[in-house]
C-alpha cells in the first residue's frame, strides 16, 4: 500500500494541470497506474478530463516545444497518434488535439490518405406490380401452378396419424415431438418434414399431390 505524502499530492496536481497521462504519472511514481488515478481522485483530479471535484473545468495541456518537434518528428515518419502519445507518455487524445493547434496531420486522419467514404451496397430494387392477375400470373409461372389436394388432405396430426397407420406407419407424440414406427421396429424421433416425407411416398404412390413441394409425383 502507498502512502502519500502532501508533497506527492502536489506533484500529481501539477502533472494533471500539464496534461499528463494516469500511466506516465504511475511512471513518474513508480507505481501502478490505478493506484495514481485513485489518489488523484481523493484529491479531486482527473487525468486528461475536462472535470475536476465534478465541475467542469478547462485544463490547459501544455506541450513544450521540444515535444512538438518530437511530435513532428514522429508524425513525418509515419507513426500514428496512438504511437507517438505512447513514446512522450501522454495520452493519445491529447495528441491529437495538439496536432490539430500545430497543424499536423496524423496518418490516423481521414484526410491525411484522402479517403473517401465507401459507397454502401444496397440490394437490387424488385419491382413489384399492384397487377394482382399479373402477379399471380407470375407466381404460378414461378412455382409450377396451383397445386391441387383432395378435400380431405390436410398436414393436422390428426389426418397423418389415420393416413400413415393406413399404410403400416405408426405415429404418435412425445412431449410434442413426432415419433415414427414402421412395423414392429423401434420408434424414432423425427421431424414434422420427415413425417411429411414419408407420407408423400404414400401419397406420389397413389397419384396424389404430395405435401412437399418439389417431391416427383
Amino acid at each position: 500500500m502507498i502512502h502519500w505524502t502532501p508533497e506527492q499530492d502536489r506533484q500529481i496536481q501539477e502533472m494533471v494541470n500539464s496534461g499528463y497521462s494516469a500511466e506516465r504519472a504511475s511512471k513518474e511514481f513508480g507505481c501502478s497506474k490505478n493506484a495514481v488515478i485513485g489518489r488523484a481522485f481523493r484529491c479531486g483530479l482527473r487525468f486528461n478530463s475536462q472535470r475536476v471535484m465534478g465541475r467542469a473545468q478547462s485544463i490547459s495541456v501544455r506541450f513544450s516545444k521540444e515535444e512538438d518537434d518530437r511530435i513532428r518528428e514522429l508524425a513525418a515518419k509515419g507513426l500514428r497518434g496512438r504511437d507517438i502519445a505512447a513514446k512522450l507518455g501522454r495520452g493519445r487524445q491529447s495528441i491529437f488535439t495538439r496536432c490539430r493547434l500545430i497543424g499536423i496531420v496524423l496518418v490516423d486522419s481521414r484526410s491525411q490518405n484522402n479517403e473517401e467514404p465507401k459507397p454502401v451496397e444496397r440490394p437490387a430494387l424488385r419491382v413489384v406490380s399492384n397487377n394482382i392477375p399479373k402477379m399471380v400470373e407470375d407466381w404460378l409461372r414461378r412455382n409450377g401452378g396451383a397445386r391441387k389436394f383432395e378435400a380431405r388432405c390436410s398436414t393436422d396430426y390428426g389426418y397423418l396419424k389415420f393416413y400413415l397407420e393406413e399404410h403400416g406407419v405408426v405415429l404418435s407424440l412425445i412431449k410434442g415431438s413426432p415419433v415414427l414406427q414402421t412395423g414392429s421396429g423401434r420408434q424414432r424421433k423425427v421431424e414434422w418434414n420427415e413425417v411429411f416425407r414419408v407420407a408423400d411416398k404414400f401419397r406420389v404412390a397413389e397419384g396424389l399431390e404430395p405435401i412437399l413441394r418439389g417431391v416427383a409425383a
